[in-house]
């Protein structure tokens, strides 16, 4: 007896499209810096990467998390910050991706 073949073609991407953007945006080692009270401390730099996704815009991002648009461009030029870099760039990518989905306002 042979097995049956199902003819239809095997679809062509993941069925998800945030499925096709890797890891979670979340999954970057922070910019070492001093601690400070008011400084982009591990969990702020966490918090601004998901604000970041959600608003697509830095200077609401920057805003949500205490801190101002300059700084974030600073340390994202960090030595260092590679790993911070490319979570903004996943985190503007994802948050066009729900848009697209119809999840996200702050995109246009």
């Amino acid at each position: 007896m042979t097995a049956s073949r199902d003819p239809s073609p095997a679809p062509e991407g993941p069925a998800d499209p945030l499925a096709a953007l890797g890891p979670d945006v979340l999954s970057f080692a922070p910019v070492p810096a001093r601690q400070r009270r008011d400084g982009w401390t591990p969990g702020c730099q966490r918090r601004f990467i998901l604000a970041l996704r959600d608003s697509g815009q830095v200077a609401v991002a920057a805003r949500a998390v205490g801190r101002t648009v300059q700084t974030a461009y600073r340390l994202r030029k960090r030595a260092g910050a590679a790993g911070f870099a490319a979570a903004w760039d996943r985190a503007l990518d994802e948050g066009r991706a729900m848009t697209a989905l119809g999840g996200t306002e702050g995109y246009e």
